[in-house]
């Protein structure tokens, strides 16, 4: 969206005056709250006379820098301003696409291919001697299977130990049934039937 008027003033959307120009946002908007420098809003946009935006850098200290992500005097690229860098960092947390921020905030593909690469690079780094989310997730993976290995050896043991009790209970059930009325558990000393007083085998 850029409006040429016949005094050439050139309108462009903040982000993208702020790109060209290499000045931050945040001190276009207070120029314009200021202004400093001509505005006009277009829908939701903000539009800023970029010759004027320039103007007034080079009133406040020398000339403009040079377009981020442009060819400096000194054959290296410009560097993307901080705030921008900051908002497009943003954009890309709450999980929209590169491409979804060069067509919503009108910034160069290749300034924020860039500003990917810089936010990939930097979601990777081990910031105050912490590892990275990466390293973190993997920790995390293996110490659950190793938590989970024990589990499952553990419920094997006590499967096990349930099995051996169960068979201890069975012989002692079967060794304690009356032969004369079948009565489970009614033995007592010696060998007498409680139920029926019928004398039977006492097996220990």
């Amino acid at each position: 969206m850029t409006e040429t008027r016949a005094d050439s003033s050139e309108f462009l959307p903040v982000t993208e005056a702020a790109e060209t120009t290499g000045i931050p946002p945040r001190t276009i908007y207070r120029w314009i709250k200021a202004r400093a420098v001509p505005s006009r809003r277009e829908g939701d946009a903000v539009l800023v006379d970029v010759t004027a935006v320039r103007r007034c850098a080079a009133r406040r200290g020398g000339n403009a820098p040079a377009p981020a992500g442009a060819p400096a005097d000194n054959g290296k690229v410009a560097p993307v301003a901080g705030d921008l860098a900051g908002h497009v960092f943003g954009l890309f947390d709450e999980g929209i696409s590169a491409v979804e921020v060069v067509r919503r905030e009108r910034v160069a593909p290749s300034v924020v291919a860039a500003l990917f690469r810089e936010y990939s690079s930097l979601k990777e780094t081990v910031p105050n001697g912490r590892p990275s989310l990466a390293n973190r997730l993997d920790g995390l993976e293996s110490k659950w299977k190793e938590r989970f290995e024990n589990l499952c050896t553990f419920a094997s043991d006590l499967e096990q130990q349930v099995n051996g009790l169960r068979e201890k209970m069975a012989r002692h059930l079967r060794d304690n049934i009356c032969p004369s009325c079948h009565a489970i558990g009614a033995l007592v000393s010696p060998a007498i039937c409680k139920n029926c007083g019928a004398e039977c085998e006492h097996r220990t």
